[in-house]
């Protein structure tokens, strides 16, 4: 009778947590789901859409393959081990989801470095250099078995829509947009992988083709930055190989982004103020007391970029004066919409205008070499001895011509190399702003933007000690364009240079072979 009795409890206790187990299921299959929803891509100009999922009555989890197409498929493809094995094309899921509560910190620059990140005066403003890529989160490495993956339901909170947007390039899903959202909040890092991964934070690329964890995506002052984690196919950047080494580009609207066989195209909405080329920047007074050379990196309206290196001259602090003077009415005049020309003539009026008000600056003046991009070109003027370089795959050439003694000199054949090297005269100059009532500027048009180099901007601190050679080796050998100015600088120093230093460095397409200074 008593084990009769333990039997009927037994039996009851059972029935009630599977009723309960049940009645959960149903809770959670009953929970609104809050979809990411790859769709062709809309016009210009379209509104930004985040698709929720079924009510209450569904009851099923939506899933998402690229093979099918733009309608909603829940049919499952086989693994890619299995396709692979049976020679069958493998079906491709695309899952974005993101989640984190934390807020993104940002990144400290590096320690113990000399010289500043900017101007030699705080009133001109400066784009500091690319952050660092953050850590990449861990992904599970256990090998996918089953089809499409269902989309993460969203925690708690609005999905918040991130700017900027892949287009799918590959045959299966050709013209769908993938697009970014994270809970507000929460540090936007995005991993690409044939292995699911965590919930609001990966996109499954079902392929074999593509490495378990292939790509990570991590958005920081309104840029992406694209990092590669598979060595065995490596991530291509218009065509060229990310290395593991690489700690991350940063990418721009255009660029065409390859995982295995899976193939993106990249765009950045317009509006955002942000440098859509790579770039970066570095000044140090090295020896001297005090520094007179100025660095701008600036976006202005109508997506045009500027980059520019001014090295002042005159007695105590007039020539720090003369080179900041300079790029605030460049960067001001260019922002208004003046041209290039014209704007560095008004940069050598006020220079003239300033010297003339204050007896103490008489003698001031700066050089000047800036870039200005301006669609899918760029236009580099120059006035004095500071240069700028271009350095691609067949090497490095001086883009601006020197306007000092020896080099006019060498150019009418008055003076060998080797004694323009041993001159007195060799930092003497014929050109430069507050020189006189007008000023003759040199142009130079630059190559397509589209095309891989990187330009580097130097005044003659750096170039004075470092050869044409030698700037080509530290670019190359950068890992990463954000440092290249830097190194430049620390290398001039390293090398004995009497002035002050000053680089500013801008990657075109890319940048270079092998994801250097890229």
């Amino acid at each position: 009778m008593i084990l009769v009795l333990a039997m009927v409890i037994a039996g009851g206790i059972a029935a009630f947590f599977l009723w309960r187990h049940r009645s959960r299921r149903q809770e959670v299959a009953d929970t609104p789901i809050l979809l990411f929803q790859a769709r062709k891509e809309a016009p210009e100009g379209s509104g930004h859409e985040v698709e929720r999922g079924p009510g209450p009555e569904a009851g099923e989890t939506q899933r998402r393959d690229l093979g099918k197409g733009p309608g909603r498929g829940a049919g499952k493809g086989p693994a890619p081990d299995a396709a692979e094995a049976s020679g069958q094309p493998a079906q491709r899921s695309t899952t974005l989801s993101m989640d984190g509560p934390t807020k993104p910190t940002p990144t400290p620059g590096p320690q113990g470095v000399r010289g500043v990140r900017g101007p030699a005066s705080s009133s001109v403003e400066s784009s500091p250099p690319a952050p660092a890529a953050p850590s990449s989160p861990d992904v599970p490495s256990e090998t996918v078995t089953a089809g499409p993956v269902s989309f993460d339901r969203a925690q708690e909170g609005t999905l918040q829509l991130l700017p900027g947007r892949f287009v799918i390039q590959s045959d299966a899903g050709k013209g769908e947009e993938i697009r970014f959202v994270r809970v507000p909040g929460a540090p936007a890092q995005i991993t690409f992988g044939r292995s699911p991964g965590p919930p609001h934070r990966h996109v499954q690329l079902q392929s074999p083709t593509v490495s378990r964890l292939h790509a990570e995506l991590s958005f920081a002052e309104n840029a992406w930055t694209l990092r590669n984690h598979s060595s065995t196919n490596p991530t291509l950047l218009n065509g060229r190989s990310l290395g593991a080494q690489v700690s991350g580009v940063e990418l721009q609207d255009g660029d065409r982004v390859e995982m295995g066989e899976v193939a993106f195209l990249f765009h950045q909405p317009e509006g955002h103020d942000r440098l859509a080329t790579r770039s970066s920047w570095h000044t140090d007074r090295a020896l001297r007391a005090m520094n007179q050379d100025a660095v701008l990196i600036r976006t202005l309206p109508g997506r045009r970029e500027l980059a520019a290196v001014c090295d002042g001259m005159g007695s105590h602090e007039a020539g720090g004066l003369a080179s900041r003077l300079a790029l605030e009415t460049l960067a001001g005049e260019l922002e208004k919409g003046e041209e290039l020309r014209r704007a560095v003539e008004r940069a050598n009026t006020k220079v003239r205008e300033t010297m003339a008000e204050d007896p103490d600056l008489d003698g001031m003046g700066t050089t000047l070499v800036a870039l200005l991009r301006e669609d899918d070109r760029y236009t580099i003027a120059n006035v004095g001895d500071s240069r700028a370089y271009r350095i691609d795959d067949e090497g490095i050439r001086q883009i601006t011509r020197d306007h000092s003694f020896v080099a006019e000199a060498m150019a009418s054949g008055e003076m060998s190399q080797e004694e323009a090297l041993r001159s007195p005269w060799r930092h003497a100059i014929t050109r430069n702003l507050g020189g006189g009532d007008s000023v003759q500027v040199d142009l130079f048009e630059g190559a397509p933007a589209a095309t891989p180099h990187v330009v580097v901007l130097c005044s003659d601190g750096v170039h004075g000690v470092l050869d044409d050679k030698a700037i080509e080796r530290v670019v190359r050998a950068s890992p990463h364009v954000r440092d290249t100015a830097r190194i430049l600088c620390e290398e001039a120093i390293r090398n004995g240079t009497q002035d002050n230093v000053s680089a500013a460095v801008v990657a075109f397409g890319g940048g270079l072979s092998g994801g250097r200074s890229s």
